[in-house]
């Protein structure tokens, strides 16, 4: 599933561009950290975490989690687009392949 991710980012993230730009500087640190652990550190199984939060709490999630998130839904979105795939199939994918291979980098998958 990899892909550059300036392509995939330049597809998905232009509706954000509003929201970054009011953003406070603690938040944008946020951001940073996020995009850091995201593209550099997480692996599968970290990232399908992300996603297996009960519901009921998930109002309750840090801010870091839920602007992974954010990048994981661009990123998949952004490929599914370039690759000419539905991103339902592109989003299946990648979990299976996550729940397969927890151990590897979320980016290196299918």
């Amino acid at each position: 599933m990899k892909a550059p991710v300036a392509l995939l980012f330049s597809l998905a993230l232009p509706a954000f561009a509003p929201a970054f730009a009011m953003a406070d500087p603690a938040t944008l640190e946020v951001v940073s950290a996020s995009e850091t652990w995201l593209f550099d550190e997480a692996t599968c199984g970290e990232v399908r975490e992300l996603f297996r939060v009960d519901p009921s709490v998930a109002s309750d999630m840090p801010d870091g989690d839920v602007v992974s998130m954010l990048f994981v839904f661009a990123y998949v979105k952004g490929y599914a687009a370039a690759s000419g795939e539905d991103y339902s199939v592109a989003l299946s994918r990648l979990g299976a392949y996550c729940e397969a291979h927890p151990e590897v980098h979320w980016t290196a998958g299918p």
